[in-house]
């Protein structure tokens, strides 16, 4: 399988309808004029809009100085802007970043289109994003810089420190053992 992931998708959050004609969408910081929008692109109120890897590297075995994919290997980012007309960023529309994850991994903003990136339970292209994926394991409590040992725990033990104290419980909400 291919660590190259194959689409992105844009929603438009706003009540109007925005034409796109000319931004770019990029996967490096050093180089945010990567793969120019086509003129006429429009995302309607409240639509989707996806590109796909034909857009931005429609020759992944002999890419262009400007066609990129994204690593789900490495992690990567994701760069929307709008050019200013002489070759810089006028505009920083939106960008999102990602660590390394598993091959073919969809991540979403949660909630749809407003919250933090994350990784889905399903692919939802041209749609409401799903909810998003939780586990197999979960950060269910954890206590951190929780003062002295009361009195009461120095009693069963007088050796405890506040250090001691400090935990981290990992739970498994699944059905199978991990």
């Amino acid at each position: 399988a291919s660590d190259v992931y194959k689409r992105q998708e844009l929603y438009n959050t706003t009540s109007s309808a925005i034409d796109l004609s000319g931004w770019q969408l990029s996967d490096a910081a050093g180089n945010f004029m990567k793969y120019e929008i086509p003129a006429g692109t429009v995302i309607a109120a409240g639509g989707y809009r996806v590109f796909d890897q034909d857009d931005f590297n429609p020759n992944p075995l002999s890419p262009g100085p400007h066609d990129f994919g994204l690593s789900g290997t490495s992690g990567d980012d994701v760069w929307l802007t709008i050019p200013d007309g002489n070759g810089d960023v006028a505009w920083f529309v939106d960008d999102v970043h990602f660590l390394a994850s598993p091959n073919g991994e969809s991540f979403g903003r949660f909630p749809n289109g407003t919250g933090r990136l994350v990784p889905q339970q399903n692919t939802t292209l041209g749609g409401a994003n799903s909810s998003p994926r939780v586990g197999p394991l979960v950060i269910s409590e954890l206590n951190y810089n929780p003062g002295n040992p009361s009195a009461a725990a120095l009693t069963e033990d007088p050796s405890i420190s506040a250090t001691a104290l400090e935990f981290v419980e990992l739970a498994n909400p699944t059905a199978s053992t991990i």
